[in-house]
Protein backbone atom coordinates (compact mmCIF):
# COMPACT_ATOMS: atom_id res chain seq x y z
CA UNK A 1 0.00 0.00 0.00
CA UNK A 2 3.07 2.45 0.96
CA UNK A 3 4.17 1.68 -2.68
CA UNK A 4 0.94 3.09 -4.23
CA UNK A 5 0.77 6.01 -2.30
CA UNK A 6 4.37 7.01 -3.05
CA UNK A 7 3.55 6.07 -7.03
CA UNK A 8 0.65 8.21 -6.74
CA UNK A 9 2.48 11.40 -5.24
CA UNK A 10 5.28 11.24 -8.06
CA UNK A 11 2.03 10.61 -10.85
CA UNK A 12 0.56 14.16 -9.26
CA UNK A 13 3.98 15.42 -8.79
CA UNK A 14 4.72 15.23 -12.40
CA UNK A 15 1.00 16.29 -13.46
CA UNK A 16 1.37 19.42 -11.65
CA UNK A 17 4.98 20.41 -12.80
CA UNK A 18 4.64 19.38 -16.62
CA UNK A 19 4.72 22.48 -18.87
CA UNK A 20 2.47 22.86 -22.07
CA UNK A 21 4.60 22.38 -25.05
CA UNK A 22 1.65 23.86 -27.19
CA UNK A 23 1.72 27.70 -25.46
CA UNK A 24 3.65 29.67 -23.34
CA UNK A 25 1.92 31.39 -20.40
CA UNK A 26 2.36 34.89 -19.99
CA UNK A 27 0.50 36.84 -17.24
CA UNK A 28 -3.42 36.90 -15.81
CA UNK A 29 -4.13 33.64 -18.06
CA UNK A 30 -3.27 34.73 -21.10
CA UNK A 31 -1.09 32.53 -22.81
CA UNK A 32 1.22 32.60 -26.55
CA UNK A 33 0.34 29.67 -28.56
CA UNK A 34 3.58 28.15 -30.23
CA UNK A 35 3.52 26.45 -33.48
CA UNK A 36 5.23 22.87 -34.05
CA UNK A 37 8.74 24.11 -34.70
CA UNK A 38 8.82 26.85 -32.05
CA UNK A 39 10.60 26.24 -28.53
CA UNK A 40 10.66 28.96 -25.09
CA UNK A 41 14.45 29.70 -25.34
CA UNK A 42 16.51 31.01 -22.52
CA UNK A 43 17.27 34.73 -22.59
CA UNK A 44 21.08 36.04 -22.72
CA UNK A 45 22.72 38.72 -23.58
CA UNK A 46 22.98 38.59 -26.88
CA UNK A 47 19.12 38.09 -27.28
CA UNK A 48 18.43 41.45 -25.06
CA UNK A 49 21.00 43.55 -27.25
CA UNK A 50 18.93 42.35 -30.72
CA UNK A 51 15.95 42.60 -28.91
CA UNK A 52 16.25 46.34 -27.28
CA UNK A 53 17.85 46.97 -31.28
CA UNK A 54 14.48 46.70 -32.68
CA UNK A 55 12.46 49.82 -30.90
CA UNK A 56 13.74 52.93 -29.10
CA UNK A 57 14.47 51.41 -26.12
CA UNK A 58 15.95 54.39 -24.60
CA UNK A 59 12.54 56.60 -24.82
CA UNK A 60 10.86 53.38 -23.82
CA UNK A 61 10.78 51.14 -20.82
CA UNK A 62 10.21 47.66 -22.33
CA UNK A 63 11.63 44.67 -20.69
CA UNK A 64 12.39 41.55 -22.50
CA UNK A 65 9.72 38.62 -20.94
CA UNK A 66 10.20 35.80 -23.23
CA UNK A 67 11.78 34.44 -26.31
CA UNK A 68 10.44 31.89 -28.53
CA UNK A 69 12.88 30.61 -31.50
CA UNK A 70 11.61 29.15 -34.73
CA UNK A 71 13.25 26.90 -37.40
CA UNK A 72 14.29 30.91 -39.28
CA UNK A 73 12.46 32.90 -37.14
CA UNK A 74 12.50 34.87 -33.49
CA UNK A 75 9.92 36.05 -31.56
CA UNK A 76 10.27 38.40 -28.68
CA UNK A 77 7.69 39.04 -26.06
CA UNK A 78 7.84 42.16 -23.87
CA UNK A 79 5.86 44.22 -21.36
CA UNK A 80 5.50 48.10 -21.88
CA UNK A 81 6.18 49.85 -18.57
CA UNK A 82 5.92 53.63 -17.00
CA UNK A 83 4.81 54.61 -20.83
CA UNK A 84 1.57 55.18 -22.25
CA UNK A 85 0.40 52.28 -25.31
CA UNK A 86 -0.28 56.06 -27.03
CA UNK A 87 2.90 57.10 -27.07
CA UNK A 88 4.11 53.76 -28.36
CA UNK A 89 1.63 53.32 -31.11
CA UNK A 90 2.37 56.94 -32.33
CA UNK A 91 6.85 56.46 -32.09
CA UNK A 92 7.33 52.51 -33.03
CA UNK A 93 4.23 51.78 -35.23
CA UNK A 94 2.54 55.10 -37.05
CA UNK A 95 6.48 56.85 -37.17
CA UNK A 96 8.12 54.14 -38.77
CA UNK A 97 8.44 53.34 -42.76
CA UNK A 98 6.14 50.29 -43.03
CA UNK A 99 5.43 47.32 -45.37
CA UNK A 100 1.94 46.61 -43.44
CA UNK A 101 0.05 48.88 -40.75
CA UNK A 102 -2.78 48.60 -38.89
CA UNK A 103 -3.81 50.66 -35.50
CA UNK A 104 -6.22 52.58 -33.86
CA UNK A 105 -3.84 54.35 -32.36
CA UNK A 106 -5.39 53.57 -28.92
CA UNK A 107 -5.53 50.06 -28.22
CA UNK A 108 -3.42 47.91 -30.34
CA UNK A 109 -1.08 48.71 -33.43
CA UNK A 110 0.48 46.48 -35.85
CA UNK A 111 3.53 47.50 -38.43
CA UNK A 112 5.62 44.85 -40.83
CA UNK A 113 8.83 46.17 -42.67
CA UNK A 114 12.01 45.29 -43.65
CA UNK A 115 15.44 46.75 -42.96
CA UNK A 116 18.58 44.91 -44.25
CA UNK A 117 17.09 42.02 -45.92
CA UNK A 118 15.24 41.31 -42.08
CA UNK A 119 11.30 41.60 -41.91
CA UNK A 120 10.51 42.94 -38.28
CA UNK A 121 7.01 42.63 -37.38
CA UNK A 122 5.89 44.59 -34.31
CA UNK A 123 2.40 44.30 -32.38
CA UNK A 124 1.51 46.36 -29.26
CA UNK A 125 -2.00 45.68 -27.55
CA UNK A 126 -3.72 46.36 -24.15
CA UNK A 127 -3.88 42.70 -23.01
CA UNK A 128 -5.18 41.59 -19.26
CA UNK A 129 -4.67 44.77 -17.83
CA UNK A 130 -0.91 45.15 -19.35
CA UNK A 131 0.94 46.50 -22.62
CA UNK A 132 2.13 43.90 -24.48
CA UNK A 133 4.45 43.85 -26.86
CA UNK A 134 5.44 41.32 -29.93
CA UNK A 135 8.08 41.76 -32.25
CA UNK A 136 9.11 38.89 -34.63
CA UNK A 137 12.02 38.84 -37.22
CA UNK A 138 12.64 36.82 -39.91
CA UNK A 139 14.87 36.63 -42.72
CA UNK A 140 12.35 34.74 -45.08
CA UNK A 141 9.40 36.59 -46.91
CA UNK A 142 7.26 33.80 -46.81
CA UNK A 143 7.30 33.47 -43.07
CA UNK A 144 7.08 37.28 -42.55
CA UNK A 145 3.94 36.81 -45.06
CA UNK A 146 2.46 33.74 -43.17
CA UNK A 147 3.38 34.01 -39.92
CA UNK A 148 3.70 37.57 -39.01
CA UNK A 149 0.87 39.15 -40.04
CA UNK A 150 -1.84 40.59 -37.90
CA UNK A 151 -4.22 38.19 -37.20
CA UNK A 152 -2.06 35.71 -37.19
CA UNK A 153 -0.02 37.42 -34.33
CA UNK A 154 -3.45 38.36 -32.70
CA UNK A 155 -5.07 34.94 -32.55
CA UNK A 156 -2.15 33.08 -31.28
CA UNK A 157 -3.10 35.39 -27.93
CA UNK A 158 -5.24 33.15 -25.72
CA UNK A 159 -7.15 33.25 -22.46
CA UNK A 160 -7.68 30.75 -20.55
Amino acid sequence: MKKYGVLLFLVVLTACSSTSKDSVELFNGLSFKLNADESLRNINPSIHKTYFSLFDSETFSVPLFKWVRGSDYSIFIGILYNDSIESFIHSEIIGQPAIELMTDSVTYGFMKSITNDVYVAKYISKQGGNNLFIVAMTPSSFIADSLFTYEKIKTRLQTK
